[in-house]
Protein backbone atom coordinates (compact mmCIF):
# COMPACT_ATOMS: atom_id res chain seq x y z
CA UNK A 1 0.00 0.00 0.00
CA UNK A 2 3.03 2.63 0.42
CA UNK A 3 5.43 3.56 -2.13
CA UNK A 4 8.83 5.19 -1.22
CA UNK A 5 10.70 7.60 -3.29
CA UNK A 6 13.40 4.92 -3.32
CA UNK A 7 11.63 4.08 -6.73
CA UNK A 8 13.59 6.59 -7.86
CA UNK A 9 17.21 5.32 -6.14
CA UNK A 10 17.16 8.71 -3.90
CA UNK A 11 17.91 8.62 -0.40
CA UNK A 12 14.79 8.85 1.70
CA UNK A 13 16.10 11.24 4.48
CA UNK A 14 17.26 13.82 1.30
CA UNK A 15 15.17 16.76 0.96
CA UNK A 16 15.41 18.25 -2.40
CA UNK A 17 14.21 21.84 -3.63
CA UNK A 18 12.04 21.89 -7.36
CA UNK A 19 15.42 22.73 -9.05
CA UNK A 20 17.41 19.37 -7.78
CA UNK A 21 14.80 17.31 -10.47
CA UNK A 22 15.57 16.35 -13.96
CA UNK A 23 12.38 17.09 -15.09
CA UNK A 24 12.63 14.89 -18.29
CA UNK A 25 13.58 11.53 -15.81
CA UNK A 26 11.23 12.65 -13.48
CA UNK A 27 8.49 12.71 -16.04
CA UNK A 28 9.22 9.03 -17.67
CA UNK A 29 9.53 7.41 -13.88
CA UNK A 30 6.23 8.61 -12.85
CA UNK A 31 4.54 7.61 -16.43
CA UNK A 32 6.07 4.30 -15.89
CA UNK A 33 4.64 4.20 -12.05
CA UNK A 34 1.22 5.45 -13.48
CA UNK A 35 1.41 2.18 -15.34
CA UNK A 36 2.35 -0.01 -12.91
CA UNK A 37 0.01 1.45 -10.71
CA UNK A 38 -3.39 1.10 -13.32
CA UNK A 39 -2.41 -2.37 -13.71
CA UNK A 40 -2.59 -2.53 -9.80
CA UNK A 41 -5.86 -0.89 -9.37
CA UNK A 42 -7.79 -3.26 -12.37
CA UNK A 43 -6.77 -5.96 -9.45
CA UNK A 44 -8.81 -3.98 -6.66
CA UNK A 45 -12.79 -4.35 -6.40
CA UNK A 46 -14.17 -1.60 -7.62
CA UNK A 47 -16.70 0.76 -5.59
CA UNK A 48 -20.26 0.89 -6.97
CA UNK A 49 -22.69 4.01 -6.49
CA UNK A 50 -26.39 2.41 -5.36
CA UNK A 51 -28.59 2.65 -8.55
CA UNK A 52 -32.06 1.39 -9.42
CA UNK A 53 -32.13 -2.19 -11.27
CA UNK A 54 -35.09 -3.72 -13.21
CA UNK A 55 -36.72 -6.43 -11.36
CA UNK A 56 -39.32 -8.90 -11.83
CA UNK A 57 -41.94 -6.39 -10.43
CA UNK A 58 -40.99 -3.29 -10.97
CA UNK A 59 -37.41 -1.36 -10.41
CA UNK A 60 -35.67 -1.62 -6.88
CA UNK A 61 -32.39 0.27 -5.28
CA UNK A 62 -29.55 -1.90 -5.15
CA UNK A 63 -27.22 -0.64 -2.20
CA UNK A 64 -23.43 0.89 -3.16
CA UNK A 65 -20.66 -1.34 -2.60
CA UNK A 66 -17.73 -0.18 -1.25
CA UNK A 67 -14.60 -1.54 -2.67
CA UNK A 68 -10.79 -1.22 -2.43
CA UNK A 69 -9.84 0.66 -6.10
CA UNK A 70 -7.97 3.92 -5.89
CA UNK A 71 -8.57 7.26 -7.57
CA UNK A 72 -5.12 6.99 -10.08
CA UNK A 73 -5.95 10.40 -10.98
CA UNK A 74 -6.02 12.03 -8.01
CA UNK A 75 -3.21 9.66 -7.12
CA UNK A 76 -0.82 11.62 -9.62
CA UNK A 77 -2.28 15.10 -8.96
CA UNK A 78 -1.02 14.39 -5.51
CA UNK A 79 2.32 12.70 -6.36
CA UNK A 80 5.06 15.34 -8.01
CA UNK A 81 3.82 18.06 -4.86
CA UNK A 82 4.17 15.51 -1.90
CA UNK A 83 7.49 14.44 -3.67
CA UNK A 84 8.81 18.00 -4.49
CA UNK A 85 7.73 18.88 -0.76
CA UNK A 86 10.07 15.44 0.63
CA UNK A 87 7.44 13.21 1.48
CA UNK A 88 8.53 9.65 1.15
CA UNK A 89 5.47 8.15 1.70
CA UNK A 90 2.03 8.20 -0.30
CA UNK A 91 -0.83 6.32 1.56
CA UNK A 92 -2.97 4.84 -1.14
CA UNK A 93 -5.83 3.96 0.95
CA UNK A 94 -5.98 7.48 1.57
CA UNK A 95 -6.88 7.44 -2.11
CA UNK A 96 -9.54 4.79 -2.30
CA UNK A 97 -13.12 5.71 -3.70
CA UNK A 98 -15.60 6.32 -2.41
CA UNK A 99 -19.47 5.54 -3.49
CA UNK A 100 -20.94 9.04 -3.96
CA UNK A 101 -24.44 7.69 -4.36
CA UNK A 102 -26.03 5.74 -1.45
CA UNK A 103 -29.01 3.66 -0.70
CA UNK A 104 -30.61 6.59 1.17
CA UNK A 105 -29.72 9.25 -1.01
CA UNK A 106 -33.36 11.25 -1.34
CA UNK A 107 -32.82 11.68 -5.09
CA UNK A 108 -32.47 8.22 -5.54
CA UNK A 109 -35.68 7.33 -3.40
CA UNK A 110 -37.40 10.42 -5.46
CA UNK A 111 -36.48 8.51 -9.00
CA UNK A 112 -37.49 4.90 -7.94
CA UNK A 113 -41.05 6.17 -7.08
CA UNK A 114 -40.87 8.55 -10.29
CA UNK A 115 -39.70 5.02 -12.61
CA UNK A 116 -41.95 2.51 -10.38
CA UNK A 117 -44.71 4.85 -11.15
CA UNK A 118 -44.45 4.60 -14.69
CA UNK A 119 -44.03 0.99 -14.59
CA UNK A 120 -47.59 0.76 -13.15
CA UNK A 121 -49.17 3.00 -15.61
CA UNK A 122 -52.26 1.33 -17.02
CA UNK A 123 -52.39 1.54 -20.65
CA UNK A 124 -55.23 0.71 -22.22
CA UNK A 125 -55.93 0.71 -26.18
CA UNK A 126 -59.25 0.99 -27.78
CA UNK A 127 -59.44 -0.73 -31.63
CA UNK A 128 -62.03 -1.35 -33.93
CA UNK A 129 -64.08 -1.04 -30.53
CA UNK A 130 -62.76 -3.27 -28.24
CA UNK A 131 -60.76 -2.65 -25.57
CA UNK A 132 -57.12 -4.28 -24.18
CA UNK A 133 -54.65 -3.48 -21.54
CA UNK A 134 -51.06 -3.49 -22.45
CA UNK A 135 -49.53 -5.87 -20.29
CA UNK A 136 -47.52 -4.28 -17.00
CA UNK A 137 -44.52 -6.60 -17.64
CA UNK A 138 -44.20 -5.65 -21.20
CA UNK A 139 -43.88 -1.76 -20.22
CA UNK A 140 -41.44 -2.43 -17.50
CA UNK A 141 -38.98 -4.47 -20.34
CA UNK A 142 -39.56 -1.41 -21.65
CA UNK A 143 -37.93 0.93 -19.17
CA UNK A 144 -34.49 2.25 -19.09
CA UNK A 145 -32.92 3.99 -16.40
CA UNK A 146 -29.79 5.81 -17.00
CA UNK A 147 -27.73 8.87 -15.48
CA UNK A 148 -30.85 9.25 -13.23
CA UNK A 149 -32.87 9.64 -16.18
CA UNK A 150 -36.01 7.48 -17.08
CA UNK A 151 -36.90 6.62 -20.87
CA UNK A 152 -38.12 3.93 -22.51
CA UNK A 153 -36.89 1.57 -25.43
CA UNK A 154 -38.38 3.24 -28.74
CA UNK A 155 -36.74 -0.06 -30.53
CA UNK A 156 -39.10 -2.14 -28.53
CA UNK A 157 -41.96 0.35 -28.17
CA UNK A 158 -41.75 0.79 -32.21
CA UNK A 159 -41.79 -3.38 -32.70
CA UNK A 160 -44.72 -3.20 -30.31
CA UNK A 161 -47.02 -1.17 -32.28
CA UNK A 162 -45.52 -2.35 -35.30
CA UNK A 163 -47.08 -5.71 -34.52
CA UNK A 164 -50.54 -4.22 -33.50
CA UNK A 165 -50.42 -2.82 -36.94
CA UNK A 166 -49.96 -6.64 -38.58
CA UNK A 167 -53.04 -7.93 -35.94
CA UNK A 168 -55.15 -5.43 -36.28
CA UNK A 169 -55.10 -2.91 -39.72
CA UNK A 170 -57.76 -3.19 -41.85
CA UNK A 171 -56.08 -2.13 -44.28
CA UNK A 172 -54.45 -5.96 -44.38
CA UNK A 173 -56.47 -8.01 -42.25
CA UNK A 174 -60.15 -9.22 -43.45
CA UNK A 175 -63.56 -8.89 -41.00
CA UNK A 176 -65.93 -10.84 -39.49
CA UNK A 177 -69.15 -10.35 -41.17
CA UNK A 178 -72.45 -11.76 -40.13
CA UNK A 179 -74.00 -11.87 -43.74
CA UNK A 180 -78.27 -12.21 -44.19
CA UNK A 181 -77.91 -15.63 -45.98
CA UNK A 182 -74.38 -17.36 -45.34
CA UNK A 183 -73.63 -16.89 -41.96
CA UNK A 184 -70.51 -15.65 -40.64
CA UNK A 185 -67.96 -14.65 -43.49
CA UNK A 186 -64.81 -12.90 -44.00
CA UNK A 187 -64.63 -9.91 -46.08
CA UNK A 188 -61.12 -9.00 -47.53
CA UNK A 189 -59.96 -5.81 -46.76
CA UNK A 190 -61.11 -2.55 -48.96
CA UNK A 191 -61.75 1.40 -49.32
CA UNK A 192 -62.78 1.42 -45.92
CA UNK A 193 -60.09 0.93 -43.82
CA UNK A 194 -57.22 2.19 -41.75
CA UNK A 195 -53.25 1.56 -41.11
CA UNK A 196 -51.66 2.51 -38.04
CA UNK A 197 -49.14 5.64 -38.46
CA UNK A 198 -46.16 3.34 -36.74
CA UNK A 199 -43.52 6.14 -36.08
CA UNK A 200 -45.87 8.77 -34.81
CA UNK A 201 -47.84 6.57 -32.53
CA UNK A 202 -44.63 4.88 -31.26
CA UNK A 203 -43.80 8.38 -29.98
CA UNK A 204 -47.01 9.26 -28.70
CA UNK A 205 -47.17 5.98 -26.86
CA UNK A 206 -43.61 6.86 -25.67
CA UNK A 207 -44.80 10.17 -24.43
CA UNK A 208 -48.07 9.36 -22.80
CA UNK A 209 -46.09 6.32 -20.52
CA UNK A 210 -43.70 8.45 -19.54
CA UNK A 211 -46.28 10.96 -18.33
CA UNK A 212 -46.62 8.73 -15.73
CA UNK A 213 -51.03 8.72 -16.10
CA UNK A 214 -52.87 5.82 -16.90
CA UNK A 215 -54.82 6.46 -19.99
CA UNK A 216 -57.25 5.02 -22.87
CA UNK A 217 -56.06 5.74 -26.21
CA UNK A 218 -56.80 4.66 -29.74
CA UNK A 219 -53.58 4.52 -32.64
CA UNK A 220 -53.13 7.17 -35.04
CA UNK A 221 -53.99 5.87 -38.37
CA UNK A 222 -53.95 6.95 -42.36
CA UNK A 223 -56.66 6.12 -44.11
CA UNK A 224 -60.81 6.20 -44.18
CA UNK A 225 -61.82 5.11 -40.94
CA UNK A 226 -61.06 5.48 -37.65
CA UNK A 227 -59.30 2.93 -35.73
CA UNK A 228 -60.84 3.60 -32.24
CA UNK A 229 -64.38 2.88 -33.57
CA UNK A 230 -65.76 -0.28 -35.48
CA UNK A 231 -65.29 -0.38 -39.49
CA UNK A 232 -68.94 -0.93 -39.65
CA UNK A 233 -72.15 -0.91 -37.67
CA UNK A 234 -75.87 -1.52 -37.84
CA UNK A 235 -76.25 0.81 -40.75
CA UNK A 236 -74.56 -0.57 -44.36
CA UNK A 237 -75.08 -1.72 -47.66
CA UNK A 238 -74.56 -5.84 -48.04
CA UNK A 239 -73.89 -7.45 -51.37
CA UNK A 240 -73.86 -11.03 -51.84
CA UNK A 241 -72.15 -12.36 -54.96
CA UNK A 242 -72.93 -15.95 -54.70
CA UNK A 243 -76.46 -14.97 -54.06
CA UNK A 244 -76.46 -12.07 -56.47
CA UNK A 245 -79.03 -9.75 -53.87
CA UNK A 246 -78.27 -6.84 -52.21
CA UNK A 247 -79.95 -5.34 -49.18
CA UNK A 248 -79.67 -1.98 -47.25
CA UNK A 249 -79.88 -2.22 -43.42
CA UNK A 250 -80.52 0.85 -41.85
CA UNK A 251 -80.39 0.59 -37.87
CA UNK A 252 -79.95 -3.09 -38.16
CA UNK A 253 -83.32 -3.98 -39.88
CA UNK A 254 -83.92 -4.25 -43.19
CA UNK A 255 -84.72 -1.30 -45.37
CA UNK A 256 -84.39 -2.53 -49.22
CA UNK A 257 -83.78 -5.51 -50.70
CA UNK A 258 -83.31 -6.05 -54.36
CA UNK A 259 -81.32 -9.09 -56.54
CA UNK A 260 -78.86 -7.37 -58.87
CA UNK A 261 -75.76 -8.08 -61.52
CA UNK A 262 -72.02 -8.19 -60.68
CA UNK A 263 -69.32 -8.14 -62.67
CA UNK A 264 -68.98 -10.93 -65.44
CA UNK A 265 -66.03 -13.84 -64.88
CA UNK A 266 -63.47 -11.44 -66.72
CA UNK A 267 -64.32 -8.39 -65.24
CA UNK A 268 -65.26 -9.84 -61.35
CA UNK A 269 -66.48 -7.15 -59.08
CA UNK A 270 -63.93 -6.89 -56.31
CA UNK A 271 -65.15 -8.37 -52.70
CA UNK A 272 -64.16 -5.99 -49.65
CA UNK A 273 -64.92 -3.84 -47.02
CA UNK A 274 -65.27 -0.62 -49.33
CA UNK A 275 -68.08 2.59 -48.72
CA UNK A 276 -69.81 5.26 -51.12
CA UNK A 277 -67.26 7.89 -51.16
CA UNK A 278 -69.43 9.86 -53.38
CA UNK A 279 -73.01 9.99 -54.78
CA UNK A 280 -73.56 11.49 -58.18
CA UNK A 281 -76.44 11.71 -60.67
CA UNK A 282 -77.07 11.45 -64.23
CA UNK A 283 -73.06 10.63 -65.02
CA UNK A 284 -71.54 8.46 -67.83
CA UNK A 285 -69.25 6.02 -66.74
CA UNK A 286 -66.34 5.00 -69.50
CA UNK A 287 -64.20 2.27 -69.45
CA UNK A 288 -62.61 -0.34 -71.70
CA UNK A 289 -64.40 -3.42 -72.60
CA UNK A 290 -63.00 -7.14 -73.44
CA UNK A 291 -62.35 -6.40 -76.87
CA UNK A 292 -60.17 -2.96 -76.59
CA UNK A 293 -63.53 -1.00 -77.58
CA UNK A 294 -64.11 1.90 -75.39
CA UNK A 295 -67.45 2.18 -73.62
CA UNK A 296 -69.07 5.18 -71.76
CA UNK A 297 -72.63 4.27 -70.49
CA UNK A 298 -74.93 6.97 -68.97
CA UNK A 299 -76.74 6.39 -65.44
CA UNK A 300 -79.25 7.86 -63.40
CA UNK A 301 -77.83 7.12 -59.92
CA UNK A 302 -74.34 6.88 -59.11
CA UNK A 303 -72.62 5.61 -56.02
CA UNK A 304 -68.87 4.61 -56.33
CA UNK A 305 -67.12 2.65 -53.52
CA UNK A 306 -63.77 1.51 -54.17
CA UNK A 307 -60.85 3.44 -56.05
CA UNK A 308 -60.92 1.42 -59.32
CA UNK A 309 -63.84 2.84 -60.85
CA UNK A 310 -66.28 0.07 -58.99
CA UNK A 311 -69.90 1.36 -57.97
CA UNK A 312 -73.54 0.87 -57.17
CA UNK A 313 -75.94 2.12 -59.99
CA UNK A 314 -78.93 1.83 -62.67
CA UNK A 315 -78.67 -0.51 -65.29
CA UNK A 316 -82.07 -0.03 -67.69
CA UNK A 317 -80.36 -2.59 -70.58
CA UNK A 318 -80.29 -5.49 -67.77
CA UNK A 319 -83.19 -7.67 -68.91
CA UNK A 320 -83.36 -8.79 -65.51
CA UNK A 321 -81.81 -9.40 -62.27
CA UNK A 322 -80.30 -12.06 -59.76
CA UNK A 323 -79.78 -15.70 -60.81
CA UNK A 324 -76.47 -16.82 -63.05
CA UNK A 325 -77.00 -13.95 -65.27
CA UNK A 326 -73.94 -12.16 -64.61
CA UNK A 327 -71.80 -15.06 -65.83
CA UNK A 328 -73.61 -14.00 -69.36
CA UNK A 329 -74.52 -10.23 -69.24
CA UNK A 330 -72.28 -9.55 -66.35
CA UNK A 331 -71.05 -5.84 -65.55
CA UNK A 332 -67.58 -4.48 -66.09
CA UNK A 333 -67.02 -4.69 -62.02
CA UNK A 334 -70.47 -2.45 -60.88
CA UNK A 335 -73.22 -3.80 -59.24
CA UNK A 336 -76.21 -3.20 -61.97
CA UNK A 337 -79.27 -2.13 -59.76
CA UNK A 338 -82.94 -1.99 -61.18
CA UNK A 339 -83.65 1.37 -61.77
CA UNK A 340 -86.44 2.17 -59.72
CA UNK A 341 -84.71 0.23 -56.80
CA UNK A 342 -81.67 2.24 -57.06
CA UNK A 343 -83.64 5.51 -57.07
CA UNK A 344 -84.73 4.50 -53.73
CA UNK A 345 -81.48 3.57 -52.35
CA UNK A 346 -79.96 6.53 -53.72
CA UNK A 347 -82.00 8.68 -51.57
CA UNK A 348 -82.08 6.47 -48.48
CA UNK A 349 -78.20 6.16 -47.99
CA UNK A 350 -75.53 8.66 -46.88
CA UNK A 351 -72.08 9.57 -48.21
CA UNK A 352 -70.28 7.29 -46.14
CA UNK A 353 -72.40 4.58 -45.44
CA UNK A 354 -69.92 0.93 -45.49
CA UNK A 355 -70.53 -1.50 -48.20
CA UNK A 356 -69.81 -4.93 -47.86
CA UNK A 357 -69.00 -6.78 -51.09
CA UNK A 358 -68.37 -10.88 -50.38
Amino acid sequence: WKWGVQYFNSPDNLTLAPSAFNEEILNEQTAKLEAELTAWNKERTPTKNATLERKEGGFEIVPEQQGDNVNTKKVFEDFKAQLLKGSSEIELTDYTIKPSVTADDPKLTEELESINKIAKVEATYIINGNSFQIPPEKINEWLIYQDGKVSLNRELVYAYVTQLGTDYNTSSNPSTFQSTRRGEVSVPAGSLSWTIATDAETDELIANILAGESFSRSPIAQGSANSGSPLFGNTYIEVDLINQQMWYYKDGQVALETPVVTGKPTTPTPAGVFYAWNKKLDETLRGTNDDGSKYAEPVDYWVPIDWTGVGIHDSDWQPAYGGDLWKTVGSHGCINTPPNVMKQLYGMIDVGVPVLVF
